[in-house]
């Protein structure tokens, strides 16, 4: 269970909205985020400890730390309460994070942001790259090795520089809120990760432009040979026209996605829906997507009849009338923390107040270009309702 948050849900929301509006004050917005989870840490933590009940503490989604997590949260607690945190945090040498700390950070996420819990999440710890195989569909060949087969698998793998993209949040913490303990600080902690991650990584995974710290998002142009521009990135995908979800329209948009950049067939199992989704903001799901699918059955019930089986998850991430239908599977976020936690400048605070940085390195991409698709959803049809002919039941075309 991880910890409940009521004040932050409402700064959550103002941060996301900061991200997407250009020339916003993202530092403010996250400022406020970061102080209103302090707020409601302590008041989950202060109740849980009121009963004197380790199994309390659990159950409102703080953890039994390992003896590794309760060092490192005491040195990090020690310098925060030094004369000089600066230079206390100078001199603390090697600061890495533990990797249970992003574990479990990745699993808050899991929970709580059903986009994010599609992706392919890999905690690297300290790593600062890493090797993967894009071609998960590559075969193994009979017969004598030589240089085309060794060029063709040696294809495809790439290196992931997980450093290039550099997550980074302050947090403001009293000083009496430290003398709370490592527990405390621990969810805390957990908690602001977990939250300015789903929110950071959301909006970069789906539309990231790849530069300047960004990963590069689902909806982006990653064919081979593709123009980057020092300034936008890579850009937008050209968006598909839809006109319906019939089977005819939706099956040959998802058709593009069975086969790679070169021509390969993916072992994709569509047929169950284990693997696509479709990307869109609530808005245009009640207008658009909604409208598109659901039809009442015989007996009064509305259904959705996507022709083939598709989980929709909402983001805000995601303009009007677009839409991002993608293989999820084929979309890889890493993240690292090689710095963990360090005193920070970035913020003016009070005296008996103190700031911390926590910095993870992230990176994420898709396998190639065909893990997804853009729609434009702006025309998108009504289902055709079913109607009762001669004691059966067909569709208005068929009446």
């Amino acid at each position: 269970m991880t910890i409940q948050l009521n004040k932050a849900r409402e700064a959550g929301s103002r941060l996301y909205q900061a991200f997407q509006t250009e020339g916003a004050d993202s530092e403010a917005a996250f400022a406020q985020f970061a102080e209103a989870i302090a707020d409601d840490v302590a008041e989950q933590y202060r109740c849980a400890v009121a009963t004197q009940d380790s199994a309390v503490l659990q159950a409102r989604g703080f953890r039994t730390l390992t003896s590794e997590e309760t060092t490192y949260y005491q040195r990090i607690t020690d310098a925060l309460s030094a004369v000089d945190p600066k230079q206390a945090f100078a001199t603390m040498g090697d600061n890495l994070m533990p990797i249970t700390i992003i574990e479990d950070v990745m699993r808050n996420i899991s929970k709580a942001h059903p986009l994010l819990a599609r992706v392919k999440a890999v905690p690297a710890a300290a790593l600062t790259r890493w090797v993967r195989n894009r071609d998960k569909g590559l075969a193994a060949v009979w017969g004598e090795l030589n240089s085309e087969i060794t060029k063709e698998i040696t294809s495809a793998f790439d290196v992931v520089d997980i450093k290039q993209g550099k997550l980074s949040c302050f947090a403001l913490v009293s000083q009496d809120m430290l003398k709370l303990g490592p527990v405390w600080l621990d969810g805390y902690v957990t908690t602001v990760l977990s939250e300015a991650i789903a929110i950071g990584l959301e909006t970069g995974l789906v539309s990231g432009n790849g530069i300047k710290g960004q990963p590069v998002g689902i909806d982006r142009d990653i064919h081979q040979g593709v123009s980057i521009n020092s300034g936008t990135g890579y850009p937008q995908k050209a968006a598909v026209k839809l006109a319906d979800f019939g089977p005819a329209a939706y099956g040959a948009v998802v058709a593009t996605l069975m086969t790679d950049e070169a021509g390969k067939a993916k072992s994709v199992n569509v047929v169950n829906g284990e693997s696509l989704t479709l990307i869109v903001n609530n808005k245009t799901y009640l207008t658009k997507v909604m409208p598109g699918v659901r039809v009442m059955g015989a007996d009064g019930i509305y259904r959705d009849s996507f022709p083939v089986p598709t989980e929709v998850i909402p983001s805000v991430a995601v303009a009007d009338d677009r839409g991002v239908l993608a293989l999820m599977d084929e979309y890889e976020m890493f993240v690292g923390a090689d710095r963990g936690i360090e005193f920070s400048d970035d913020a003016k605070f009070l005296e008996d107040q103190r700031a911390f940085k926590a910095v993870l390195y992230a990176a994420g991409m898709a396998y190639d270009n065909t893990s997804a698709v853009l729609l434009d959803l702006s025309a998108v049809a009504e289902a055709a309702a079913p109607v009762k002919v001669k004691g059966t039941v067909s569709t208005k075309a068929e009446a």
